[in-house]
């Protein structure tokens, strides 16, 4: 499965990175293809504002087959609106990386 990686970025940009790397890692360990929100965001121009880093997200969310919202997603206003997405879209939601070990399939 390709699943997108959700979790706070805006006033967390200290340990994002290590938390997304982290995330990904484990992904990939599990035989999935991770999306990294966070490592593409690096390679878009840095005065892209927050509503065009979601608008690319999104595109990125509708690419996959599911997304993980990693540990106080709901305190982000981004996650909260890639969670509402993910709902209608009907793609696979995780809350743990463990809930995507019997997933491999896809």
């Amino acid at each position: 499965m390709r699943i997108y990686i959700s979790g706070p970025i805006t006033n967390h940009l200290d340990t994002a990175y290590v938390r997304f790397g982290y995330a990904e890692i484990q992904i990939k360990a599990l035989g999935h293809k991770p999306v990294n929100p966070f490592a593409i965001a690096a390679h878009l121009p840095d005065d892209f504002t927050h509503s065009e880093f979601m608008r690319v997200d999104t595109v990125l969310m509708e690419l996959c087959d599911g997304v993980y919202f990693m540990e106080n997603w709901q305190e982000s206003e981004g996650c909260r609106i890639e969670r509402a997405r993910a709902e209608v879209w009907g793609l696979a939601i995780f809350d743990k990386i463990s809930e995507m070990a019997d997933r491999r399939e896809a």
